[in-house]
């Protein structure tokens, strides 16, 4: 139970209640007043309760440094989860926050209630920093676990700022205000300094003045006598002007004649013009028109191609089923001729008979074979109609079922297809250099994602979990020249976001391993270890490489259930941490394992500062990016009705054998 509320301080957090977030289903505790210690094994959900808090106070998801995606932080086979957090208040009203998050709403699917009535997020963490002053984007006041490495690197002035924003914001606010006013005080010295050099400069110009003004009151007299001998040479000039403007306003009055009459030459000409203005304007509007009826016979086009390739598959069904009619005509025409020889035959032998009571009887006797015969024949050959029917029929669906197989079986084009429809930046910038390639001086690979081809399913579902997102999305080019044509043509002059790795000439290093050949041999024998992340999957070298700058796929180890074991009872963790060089100090580790159908991921980092080893442990969630194009269920649906087929035919070769042996 909870403390009386009067022991706690103001924006103290007094209960926290969970529901179905991460490995808690359904939960509710209160912290006490004073300093709260969380204390449990790896993996038992510590921060997790940090997580909640975090999103609950309205932050998101990357203050933690886990996933960009709040969807995530939902348990596993559940669509809805809960956080509520009540806050000590500062006056009389209790704030009890609750955020909602459900997998299967569009956008972010979270939404906040204040006390049950539905607000926003902003009005949540204006309520949570400007009433409560928490501040849960400070690092010094919540440091979640994934971003203690961005904490320790901290310089001395960002460290100073974080924490003076956490005490008080108006420490903060005067800090800001000497640091401006110190910079204004350099100026200000800096300008004294200015002025007297500028005071010196102006005296030495003054005097350079006072000599320039004695030479001016010279020149101004100079100037008043050539001003006068000016004014005696104007009128000459006027004399002569006004002679040139007498003239000069004749040739303006014809001109005026000459400029009335060109106009009425101009006009037919304008109203030709104004016409042809108006019909390229009617032939623009039906240029429009045009455009609009292709646009709709290219839809209508691309519907048609549609059903073209959905009858296809009829039409090649039909044409088989024609084949087979045909068949059975050849055999049946086949039948009558050999009918016809024998009834030529039997014509010839009853000539041979000289005696008519004879021929008679022989006659009776045969036709009563032959009718007996006849009816056996007409049996086995209705048998082996009927055996050759299914046959074709049979037939004709394997030859459909192993072309759907087929089209199944290409994963790579199925995944890349899928991955498409829900990044539409990532399909326009593949369009772009697939379309471009000629542009480029070497090989442009990627996406990733779409280049892996994982081993297996568990093999997908490691990739994905170990390498970021921002790098599965990225592409790879192999040259400087072809990593700057492909930022300017994509991002700067198409506004498309894009990732771009560089691996020179595309080749791929010598990798160097962990662990050497010897140990390796004993993981994999006493302790279930299968190998190399890297060694699962398949992909371009340029695309491994960067794989192997960028996330050490090739020190990732991979193990199975007996891993799992010996991880909890035989030590193995300790075995991975330790340096095949005898130093004695400790080396960071990264293994998979398997355990009840669970996978997890064990991660431990060295501290710079104490030399301790810090252990992580993640659930492993299945792949969506890296998963299986088609699900494996469908093939095998395919397979056992493929295998369904080839038993019916074993089945009928019997019946076709005896059937034609009759016949």
């Amino acid at each position: 139970m909870a403390e009386a509320i009067e022991n706690y301080k103001p924006g103290s957090v007094r209960r926290v209640k969970l529901k179905n977030f991460l490995t808690y289903h359904d939960v509710e505790f209160f912290p006490g007043s004073r300093l709260n210690i969380v204390v449990g094994a790896n993996g038992t959900g510590k921060s997790s309760i940090l997580c909640a808090l975090c999103l609950g106070l309205g932050g998101n998801p990357n203050l933690l440094g886990r996933a960009d995606d709040l969807k995530i932080f939902v348990a596993h086979n559940q669509v809805r989860a809960e956080i509520e957090v009540e806050l000590v208040p500062e006056e009389n009203e209790t704030h009890v926050i609750r955020r909602s998050i459900d997998v299967e709403a569009t956008g972010t699917g979270s939404t906040f209630f204040l006390n049950g009535t539905k607000v926003t997020q902003k009005h949540v963490r204006k309520l949570v920093k400007d009433t409560y002053k928490i501040q849960i984007d400070n690092l010094c006041t919540f440091l979640p676990q994934d971003k203690v490495g961005n904490f320790s690197g901290f310089t001395p002035k960002e460290l100073l700022v974080e924490t003076e924003k956490a005490i008080s914001p108006h420490l903060y606010d005067n800090h800001l205000s000497l640091i401006e006013m110190q910079g204004k005080l350099k100026t200000d010295e800096t300008d004294v300094v200015s002025i007297a050099d500028k005071l010196k400069q102006l005296e030495e110009e003054n005097e350079q003045l006072e000599r320039e003004k004695k030479s001016m009151e010279e020149r101004e007299k100079l100037i008043l006598d050539i001003g006068k001998l000016k004014q005696k040479k104007a009128w000459l000039k006027f004399d002569e002007s006004r002679i040139i403007a007498a003239q000069k306003k004749t040739d303006k009055e014809n001109a005026k004649r000459n400029l009335k009459e060109a106009h009425a030459h101009l006009r037919p000409l304008r109203e030709k013009s104004e016409a042809v203005k108006n019909q390229v304007s009617m032939v623009k509007n039906r240029a429009k028109e045009l455009a609009s009826e292709v646009k709709d016979q290219d839809r209508s086009f691309e519907k048609c191609m549609s059903k073209y390739d959905k009858f296809q598959d009829e039409i090649e069904s039909c044409g088989q089923e024609v084949n087979s009619i045909d068949s059975l005509q050849r055999r049946a025409q086949k039948e009558v001729e050999k009918q016809s020889r024998k009834v030529d035959e039997l014509n010839k032998q009853f000539e041979q008979y000289p005696a008519q009571d004879e021929l008679n009887d022989a006659r009776n006797k045969t036709q009563q074979e032959l009718r007996a015969i006849k009816g056996r024949l007409d049996r086995a050959k209705k048998e082996m109609n009927a055996v050759n029917a299914k046959a074709d029929e049979l037939h004709s669906r394997s030859q459909t079922l192993e072309r759907k197989l087929k089209k199944m079986q290409d994963d790579k084009a199925q995944r890349k297809a899928r991955i498409f429809r829900t990044q539409p930046n990532l399909k326009n910038t593949f369009n772009f250099i697939d379309s471009n390639r000629e542009m480029f001086r070497r090989p442009v690979h990627g996406p990733i994602v779409c280049t892996i081809d994982p081993k297996n399913v568990n093999a997908a579902t490691f990739v994905e979990q170990h390498v970021p997102n921002t790098t599965l999305k990225s592409y790879v080019v192999e040259c400087d020249e072809d990593y700057n044509l492909l930022y300017r043509e994509v991002n700067e002059k198409r506004n498309m976001p894009i990732n771009i790795i560089k691996v020179p000439q595309g080749r791929l290093e010598s990798i160097k391993r962990m662990y050497s050949d010897e140990k390796m041999n004993m993981f994999k024998s006493d302790h279930g270890v299968l190998g190399y992340l890297d060694e699962l999957i398949k992909c371009p070298d340029a695309v491994l490489q960067a794989l192997i700058n960028f996330s050490n796929l090739h020190s990732v180890l991979v193990g199975n259930e007996k891993t799992q074991e010996s991880l909890d009872r035989h030590g193995l963790l300790d075995i991975l941490s330790e340096k095949e060089d005898g130093s004695g100090k400790p080396q960071a580790s990264c293994i998979f394992s398997m355990s009840r159908g669970k996978s997890y991921k064990y991660t431990s980092q060295v501290s710079r500062f104490s030399g301790k080893i810090f252990l992580r442990v993640d659930d492993v969630l299945p792949a969506k990016m890296l998963a299986p194009g088609i699900p494996q269920q469908q093939k095998d649906v395919l397979i056992e009705e493929l295998d369904q087929i080839q038993s019916q035919k074993l089945e009928l070769e019997p019946v076709a054998q005896a059937a034609r042996e009759t016949y």
